[in-house]
C-alpha cells in the first residue's frame, strides 16, 4: 500500500512539498502494521528504513545489567523515527523500539530515502529544519542540565508531565505491558519459607517419610494407560525440585507422606497468599490423593486443596491460594503437602514443587505517599526518591506496597507517580493508597 497525497498531508515534515515531490515520496512509502509487543529495530543491526507513525505508539528500549527494561523515550503520530540512522555513516539502528499498541507506520528503504536527499531539494531542506528544530530542543535541555540545580530540574519535568496527564493516562490504559520493567514482585514475609533447591532443609523443612526428596527429577514415571505423563526434567527456577520419588511413580497401597514447613511468623500480615510451582500427577482422588495443608500450631491441620480429578501436568504450572483467612496475623504458620493414601491400581508421577514462598500484600502502619519512609508527606522528597526508584534503579522505598496508588493492585509504579505529581502541581484528587 502507498501512501496517497493526502495522507503526506497529515505529516508536517511533509507539508510545502512540491507536486512533484509529493508524488515521488508517495511512490516511495510502504504502509507497515505491527501488533503491540513487536520489536520494529533492534540496536547496532544495519539500518534498512525509516519510519513514519500513522497510529500507534512506539518506545525507545533499553536493557540495563539486571534485566530491567528501561524506557528512554515513546513516539507516537507524526513523528519519524530512525531517520537518523539513515543519515549516519555506517547505517546502523542507534536504539531498540518496539510497539506499545497496535501500529502503522509508512516505511521508506534507506536506498529509497538517499534518492530523495539527492534528487528533492525541498524534502532535504524540510529535513534539515525538523532536525534543526530537535537539536534546539536538545540544546535547552542541556542548558537546563547545566544552570538549574537537580530539584528544579525535576519540578520542571514533573510540571511538564503533568501538561501531558490526560494522555499518559490514556497511555497506561491502552497497554500496560510497557510497565513491565518498572513493577515490582511482592515481599516475601520470610526468606526461610522459599523452598530453594540447596537451603531447604537446612531452613526446617522435614519429611515424615516415603521417598519424598530434594534433587534433580529424571523424567520418569507416568507411562500407565493414556496418560504419559512423566516428572520434569529440572525445577522451575533451577535444576533441583521436591518431589515425590524423583525417579518415578508414586506406590501402591502408599499411606499419607508429608513434607512439611517450618513455622512461619505472619504476625502484622494481612491479605496473604501461598505461591508455588507445581507439576503433579495424580488419578482421581477416590483412589489416590494429593493434599496441601495448613497449620497454626504444628498440631491441627486445616486442608486447602485435593485433588478433585485426575490430574496430569505436562509442564510447570504457577499455583496461588488466598490464605488469609487461616493465617493473617498468626505467628506459628506451617504448610504440608502430602503423597497419599493411594490404591493398588494406577499410579502416576506423584508431587514436584519448586520456588515455595509466602507473600503479603499490605503494609503495616504508614502514611499514604511517604514514598522515602519519613513519616510525612506527600512532598518533594517523595517525588525525588520516587523517580530515583524508578527511573534509575534507586533503592526500594521502605514501605513498598503501602506507597502503591492509582489503583496498581499494590504495586509500585509509573502511575503512581503521575498521581502523585497531578496532587501536588495540579490540585488533583489526593493520593488514596491500597
Amino acid at each position: 500500500t502507498f501512501m496517497s497525497v493526502p495522507d503526506l498531508d497529515n505529516f508536517p515534515l511533509f507539508r510545502q512539498l512540491a507536486q512533484e515531490t509529493h508524488r515521488a515520496l508517495g511512490a516511495r512509502l510502504i504502509l507497515r502494521h505491527i501488533s503491540a509487543g513487536e520489536i520494529l529495530l533492534i540496536e547496532n543491526e544495519p539500518a534498512e528504513y525509516g519510519y513514519f507513525i500513522r497510529s500507534g505508539i512506539l518506545r525507545i528500549i533499553r536493557t540495563n545489567s539486571e534485566g530491567r527494561i528501561q524506557v528512554l523515550a515513546r513516539f507516537s503520530r507524526p513523528e519519524p523515527v530512525n531517520l537518523i540512522s539513515l543519515l549516519s555513516t555506517p547505517q546502523h539502528n542507534r536504539a531498540t523500539i518496539d510497539s506499545l499498541s497496535d501500529t502503522e507506520l509508512f516505511a521508506i528503504s534507506a536506498a529509497d530515502f538517499d534518492y530523495l536527499i539527492s534528487n528533492y531539494p525541498d524534502f532535504s531542506t524540510r529535513l534539515l529544519q525538523q532536525l534543526a528544530g530537535r537539536i534546539g530542543n536538545l540544546t535547552d535541555k542541556i542548558a537546563s542540565l547545566s544552570l538549574f540545580p537537580v530539584r528544579t530540574r525535576l519540578a520542571r519535568f514533573l510540571l511538564q508531565l503533568v501538561d501531558g496527564l490526560q494522555e499518559w493516562r490514556e497511555f497506561v490504559e491502552l497497554d500496560p505491558r510497557w510497565l513491565s520493567g518498572l513493577v515490582r514482585d511482592p515481599v516475601i514475609i520470610d526468606a526461610r519459607n522459599a523452598l530453594d533447591a540447596d537451603t531447604w532443609a537446612d531452613a526446617g523443612w522435614t519429611i515424615s517419610g516415603g521417598l519424598w526428596s530434594r534433587g534433580i527429577p529424571l523424567g520418569g514415571g507416568g507411562q500407565e494407560l493414556q496418560y504419559v505423563a512423566p516428572d520434569p526434567t529440572e525445577g522451575c527456577l533451577g535444576a533441583s525440585v521436591m518431589g515425590y520419588n524423583l525417579a518415578g511413580d508414586y506406590e501402591n497401597f502408599l499411606p499419607a507422606q508429608h513434607v512439611t514447613s517450618p513455622a512461619i511468623d505472619c504476625s502484622g500480615k494481612f491479605n496473604t497468599r501461598l505461591r508455588f510451582c507445581r507439576w503433579l500427577g495424580v488419578e482421581q482422588p477416590a483412589y489416590d490423593q494429593a493434599v496441601v495443608s495448613i497449620s497454626t500450631d504444628g498440631s491441627n491441620w486445616t486442608p486447602l486443596w485435593q485433588n478433585p480429578a485426575v490430574i496430569v501436568d505436562l509442564e510447570w504450572n504457577e499455583i496461588e491460594f488466598d490464605i488469609s483467612a487461616y493465617v493473617d496475623d498468626e505467628p506459628d504458620v506451617r504448610l504440608r503437602w502430602t503423597m497419599g493414601p493411594t490404591d493398588g491400581g494406577l499410579a502416576y508421577c506423584g508431587w514436584n514443587l519448586d520456588n515455595v514462598r509466602l507473600v503479603s500484600l499490605y503494609c503495616k502502619t504508614w502514611v499514604c505517599a511517604d514514598i522515602d519512609g519519613s513519616g510525612e508527606g506527600p512532598d518533594i522528597a517523595d517525588l525525588v526518591y520516587l523517580v530515583d526508584y524508578v527511573f534509575n534503579d534507586g533503592p526500594e522505598p521502605p514501605e513498598l506496597a503501602a506507597c502503591a496508588m492509582a489503583g496498581s493492585g499494590g504495586l509500585l509504579d509509573i502511575g503512581d507517580l503521575v498521581m502523585l505529581v497531578d496532587y501536588m502541581f495540579s490540585g488533583g484528587p489526593a493520593p488514596t493508597c491500597e
